[in-house]
């Protein structure tokens, strides 16, 4: 009987042939030379690798989103992470955003740059902003082949960030099976830019990532927020050393100071920071004094619950006012949140 060649199909991306299996192995001698070298660092102290896959997970309006865009402008015009990590690679960044929308990733961008005394004008040439975000758990071969396209014409990114993972996945986040494609998804763009993927996702209510325990296997390092006013953000990662700032198991907040303001925003400022290593507060021992702020909150709470959003706006007061203010009034047990609202407690 004879067998029939199938003729050849154009549209069949062709696979290169398997490498000969002698040259599979490497004698792990010759990589002894790279141990005791400096690391490779792309923020230094906490991220490391050429293109690693990152996820920093936080509740809610917690100052996530600055962070991220404290790490867009510090890549773009170099310059220390949360002033405190050192960005050792600096360039344009692929920016998918799929939350904010363009004009208010623009005016946080400019903010944040002028925060640096930098000009944002500068800073937002550098920002490569996605108006039509992927579905990073159904990209095709299509779009993946158009972007390296782009990047061999254009020079490729220094960094991607996506924000959110809920945003940019068409799948469902307690599917392990969708999550880890999307997660994938956003390696397979890290890797065609040769850049590190930072991706952005929320907390449940225990403090934990929402979704699939499978976001916790794919990553390189996960930063994560407790659930409260003011999050206290530590990591896990393959990458981490017991020496590393990272390491230190209280972590560290992040501060977000609204400093100007203007009437058009156009002076505004805003200053991203990470505060590392205080302790919880002691409990109070004596008779319990509250800053004026904590008052006006107190005051203003026991008129009815509302969101920070609500507090922020009708107080005038800046988000790190705000989370002290919550916190002392929390430890004194005078205040509670109710999902995304705080309520006086009678």
């Amino acid at each position: 009987m004879t067998r029939r060649r199938m003729p050849a199909n154009p549209d069949v991306v062709q696979l290169p042939k398997p490498a000969a299996v002698s040259n599979l192995f490497i004698s792990l001698n010759d990589e002894t030379d790279e141990i005791g070298t400096e690391r490779l660092w792309f923020a230094e102290g906490i991220i490391e690798g050429a293109a690693p896959l990152a996820l920093i997970v936080g509740p809610e309006k917690s100052g996530k989103s600055w962070a991220l865009t404290d790490l867009v402008v510090a890549t773009v015009a170099g310059g220390d992470w949360l002033g405190c990590f050192p960005v050792r690679r600096t360039g344009s960044v692929l920016l998918v955003e799929a939350e904010q929308g363009a004009y208010e990733t623009k005016r946080r961008l400019m903010r944040v740059a002028r925060g640096r005394g930098l000009d944002p004008g500068e800073v937002n040439r550098g920002v490569r902003y996605v108006r039509g975000y992927w579905q990073l758990d159904a990209l095709d071969n299509d779009e993946m082949r158009d972007l390296k396209r782009y990047f061999d014409e254009n020079g490729e990114p220094a960094l991607v960030v996506i924000d959110p993972l809920r945003g940019t996945m068409l799948g469902d986040e307690n599917s392990a099976k969708d999550v880890l494609a999307a997660l994938e998804g956003a390696a397979q763009l890290g890797r065609i830019a040769g850049a590190p993927v930072v991706v952005a996702h929320h907390v449940n209510k225990s403090g934990a990532a929402s979704g699939s325990r499978a976001l916790a296997t794919r990553p390189d390092l996960i930063l994560t927020g407790t659930d409260s006013a003011r999050p206290r953000y530590t990591a896990v990662g393959r990458r981490i050393r017991r020496n590393d700032p990272i390491a230190d198991g209280r972590g560290f907040h992040i501060d977000v100071d609204h400093g100007e303001h203007d009437d058009d925003d156009t002076q505004a400022t805003t200053i991203v920071k990470a505060v590392f290593g205080e302790a919880p507060a002691p409990l109070p021992t004596g008779p319990l004094v509250l800053s004026a702020a904590a008052e006006r909150v107190l005051k203003a709470l026991k008129a009815g619950p509302r969101t920070k959003h609500q507090l922020r706006t009708a107080l005038t007061m800046n988000n790190l006012a705000m989370a002290k203010a919550l916190d002392q009034l929390q430890a004194a047990g005078l205040v509670r949140s109710s999902g995304d609202q705080w309520e006086a407690v009678s």
